[in-house]
């Protein structure tokens, strides 16, 4: 029988262990290969009892719709969404699609494009957008309160014939009474105070994020609760995309731990005399790179609980930014048969153990090895910058806003169309324009300020070392030609068959180390930089400083000592001249 916290909803690990003696004898060693344990595939589970569902409500929000890849959660907006509509399903598919590995659990829709439900929905947007007879019928059935000024969330069960899904209605009377109250849908603090069938929301908390630091739970990298044992001595790797760390700056792992009565503390030492030589230690490989935690060593327990802080150099962060994660433990278990191995020694690692990123401060030098965290800013908000002419399709906007989550924190997106912003809108904001120059006339007015120079409509690449009959794809980062103290990013493209971005792209400048300002692919999808050529002008520069440097050393040389000369035949001729007048 299951009781607790193994009734949860959600998902549950299975381990199975055993305890006890294959072979009784004086000093026989039991930990050996052929001593095993078989578990039948026939066993299983019997579920009995499940929880009903006009139980659920909106406190299953999100674990309810993450969805699958056989059957996705689809986020369905209207056919002709507003900007703002849009950018609220756009953030709402980016924070759930952050939560699971597949990246096909979360499908975003537009309302023609469903036929059929065969999985978990979220309909975002205003009542009077929805426009198709299936929409306003799901719309009708639903019976959502007509509130101003407010934000309906409401959980419904759809029924079609056998088939039973999940709604959640995400609705106001205006698109922006959705995107001013959206943080329900992606803040952690305010999703854990949802509850009942239907909320209706008229005011948002404040809330307050930290300015130095990002934290990222362990439950970003997938990791679980883990129980480290003689049986499973080692976790297995956990992924996650870091954000770029200042140079001298330092990360720092908080751990959660528990051990067992039988590691035995250091001052206890004496009263463990059969295990008085074997040490306890846990090891966090972080890149590779191990760090240490003697176990014996922790003092000042909490509730059982021992914190423990790990730094973490910048450099490890910054050379590869895909942090890979994993523990492994040792002294565990006694190799000596005769000694007692089944004091069952055990290392808990809590799950709500997490990363702290110290934030960047420096706005000096924008490079791609910092994107997204330019963007990723709580003192100014980021203008996604669509063109007016030509459109982006909607999972291309939403590989962007995914490429732009980092740490779990909801950044102050605002997406928004060239022709509706003026100069004044954009000088407090960083900038991602898709698009270049013949998409925004914004950036024809600021073209001599671009890192690209465009001829014509045309951009150089080839000035950039790039071969520019091979490019397909492209993307620069700068400062805001209209305030150099926050950044702007561009996409555009040289094929026009292409989209201004991919999901490679992104990928690439989440990962890269390269302190580079522009990037390209190619045909042959290799993604390029100009890395090599920016750190060969660099050392161009820093040798004619120094080579200006050693001119003017040269030049101050010799008129220091034309001048020592002057100075002495002047003293001379006054000496001399003394002399003449001390004679006469």
């Amino acid at each position: 029988p299951l009781k607790g916290q193994a009734l949860e909803k959600g998902f549950h690990n299975v381990k199975v262990s055993f305890y006890g003696v294959i072979k009784e004898g004086v000093c026989v060693a039991q930990d050996t290969s052929g001593n095993w344990l078989s578990l039948g595939i026939e066993s299983y589970f019997q579920l009995s009892g499940q929880q009903k569902d006009e139980q659920q409500g909106l406190s299953d929000y999100p674990s309810e719709f993450i969805g699958t890849e056989k059957l996705p959660v689809m986020i369905i907006l209207p056919d002709d969404a507003s900007i703002t509509t849009l950018d609220s399903g756009l953030k709402v598919a980016a924070y759930l699609a952050e939560q699971t590995a597949n990246e096909k659990a979360v499908q975003l829709v537009r309302e023609s494009e469903v036929k059929k439900i065969i999985g978990d929905v979220i309909v975002i947007g205003a009542q009077f957008e929805f426009q198709t007879p299936f929409m306003k019928d799901m719309v009708k059935k639903a019976e959502l309160p007509e509130e101003q000024d407010a934000l309906i969330l409401s959980r419904h069960v759809l029924t079609d014939k056998k088939q039973r899904v999940q709604a959640l209605f995400v609705t106001a009377q205006s698109p922006e009474e959705i995107g001013k109250r959206l943080a329900v849908l992606t803040t952690d603090e305010l999703m854990k105070q949802l509850s009942g069938q239907q909320m209706v929301i008229q005011t948002i908390p404040e809330i307050i994020q930290d300015q130095v630091r990002q934290k990222v739970p362990m439950k970003k990298f997938g990791m679980p609760n883990i129980t480290l044992d003689h049986f499973e001595p080692a976790s297995e790797q956990f992924f996650y995309y870091a954000p770029a760390v200042q140079p001298d700056g330092t990360a720092i792992l908080e751990l959660h731990l528990k051990r067992s009565e039988t590691i035995v503390p250091l001052a206890d030492r004496e009263n463990d005399e059969a295990l008085i030589e074997s040490d306890v230690e846990l090891t966090i490989l972080i890149n590779d790179v191990p760090h240490s935690v003697d176990m014996r060593a922790l003092t000042d327990a909490e509730k059982g609980v021992y914190t423990v802080q790990v730094p973490i150099d910048a450099k490890q962060i910054n050379e590869d930014r895909l942090v890979s994660l994993q523990f492994t433990s040792s002294g565990l278990q006694k190799k000596n048969p005769c000694v007692a191995t089944d004091q069952n020694r055990w290392i808990y690692i809590a799950d709500d153990s997490f990363f702290t990123f110290p934030k960047g401060t420096d706005t000096d030098a924008f490079t791609l090895a910092k994107f997204p965290s330019p963007f990723i800013d709580i003192n100014n908000e980021t203008l996604v910058i669509l063109p007016d002419e030509q459109s982006v399709a909607d999972h291309q906007l939403l590989s962007l806003y995914r490429a732009m989550q980092v740490s779990g924190e909801a950044p102050q997106w605002k997406l928004t169309l060239s022709k509706d912003l003026a100069e004044e809108d954009i000088k407090n904001q960083h900038l991602v324009f898709l698009g270049g120059l013949d998409a925004h006339s914004l950036l024809q007015d600021k073209s001599s300020d671009l890192t690209v120079i465009y001829e014509s409509d045309v951009p150089d690449l080839a000035s950039l070392g790039f071969l520019q009959e091979a490019v397909e794809q492209f993307s620069w980062i700068q400062p805001n030609p209209w305030n150099g103290k926050l950044a702007m990013i561009v996409f555009d493209r040289l094929n026009q068959s292409k989209p201004y971005m991919d999901k490679e792209i992104f990928e690439f400048l989440k990962s890269t180390n390269e302190l580079a300002t522009a990037a390209v692919k190619m045909n042959n999808e290799q993604i390029y930089t100009n890395a090599s050529q920016l750190e060969a002008s660099s050392a161009k520069e820093a040798e004619k400083q120094s080579v200006d440097k050693e001119s003017a050393f040269s030049i101050w040389w010799i008129v220091g000592f034309v001048g020592l000369i002057i100075f002495t035949i002047t003293v001379i001729f006054f000496v001399l001249r003394l002399q003449k007048r001390k004679e006469s």
